[in-house]
């Protein structure tokens, strides 16, 4: 139908006389020539799609992180009143592994791996032991305002050992930063992990800071401000754990600090109170220094970590 249109066109059959059968022709003709548009933008629509494109779209896809999700639970923190996002990642297992993050960065960072790598709460399943992480107050989709691992953040944490306690043992794991979250909570909650293992924790004001020059703090704060730390320095809270492993992992890099002297400061204060108390696989319970201490490759720290709860649960 469209074919006649234009051969009419080309051989001139039309005149434009004023009159009416031809207003109706014109007329006519528009609605044919629509038609024809619409079978030529179909016709395109039905080509065949550029592979090359495809496969690049696909492997832009492909690069793309994706979350690692679990089961997501309902959890409130029994202080603020405020609701936590957390995910527990059932192994069928009775032992579970609390994930504490650094800084105040999200638990996302347990859920997506390093490349090919598989994810920290993958890492954690496929060695046979539940995860479990979460969100403080403040962070991700959790309610409330941030508190820098203070008590908010520390009340917050409880909740989720409740939870965890609630499937069969506990064990706690914390990197950077997450170390005043976590000693903070075990030394204000009576509670009892198989064991708490730390990451290169700065464990004071001045090496969360990097001697009063930032980190992870509230803005404003200053190292002068007491009433801010006393809720924030994981060393201070030791004396107050009711537990019988501590170990602590330090690599000979360390990912903030310019040297390992924070984990032998939080290992000297331990070896008071801790029954097993360790920095990587040196000898146990013993008072370091700086040149007594062997440090590991921290580039696989999630590895690292899996290898030492296998170590200890066996």
């Amino acid at each position: 139908m469209c074919l006649i249109v234009y051969i009419i066109l080309d051989k001139k059959y039309i005149t434009f006389k004023q009159s009416i059968v031809m207003k109706q022709f014109i007329a006519i003709f528009i609605i044919l020539l629509s038609a024809c548009s619409q079978v030529i933008d179909d016709t395109n629509l039905t080509e065949k799609p550029d592979k090359k494109k495809s496969l690049e779209n696909k492997e832009q896809l492909d690069d793309t992180p994706s979350l690692t999700e679990g089961e997501v639970i309902s959890l409130t923190n029994g202080v603020s009143g405020s609701m936590l996002e957390s995910q527990f990642y059932d192994a069928g297992s009775e032992h579970t592994v609390i994930l504490v993050q650094g800084g105040t960065a999200s638990m996302a960072s347990f859920q997506i791996g390093k490349g090919p790598n598989h994810s920290m709460v993958q890492l954690v399943n496929n060695a046979g032991y539940n995860a479990l992480i979460f969100n403080p107050d403040g962070r991700g989709k959790s309610e409330g305002k941030e508190d820098y691992n203070g008590y908010i953040s520390q009340d917050a944490l409880y909740a989720v050992y409740e939870y965890a306690e609630s499937k069969g043992s506990v064990g706690i794991a914390s990197f950077s930063y997450g170390v005043a979250m976590a000693s903070g909570m075990l030394g204000r909650y009576n509670v009892t992990p198989e064991y708490y293992i730390e990451w290169e924790g700065p464990v004071d004001r001045y090496y969360v800071t990097v001697n009063c020059t930032g980190g992870a703090v509230k803005e404003g704060v200053t190292c002068d401000d007491n009433e801010y730390w006393n809720e924030r320095e994981a060393i201070n809270f030791v004396a107050d754990w009711n537990i019988n492993t501590f170990i602590i992992l330090q690599g000979t890099k360390d990912h903030v600090q310019p040297s390992w002297q924070h984990s032998i400061d939080m290992n000297n204060e331990a070896v008071n109170h801790i029954d097993h108390v360790q920095i990587n696989m040196n000898t146990p319970n013993t008072l370091h220094t700086i040149d007594s201490i062997q440090t590991i490759d921290n580039i696989d720290k999630e590895e690292i970590v899996i290898k030492t709860i296998e170590n200890i649960l066996s």
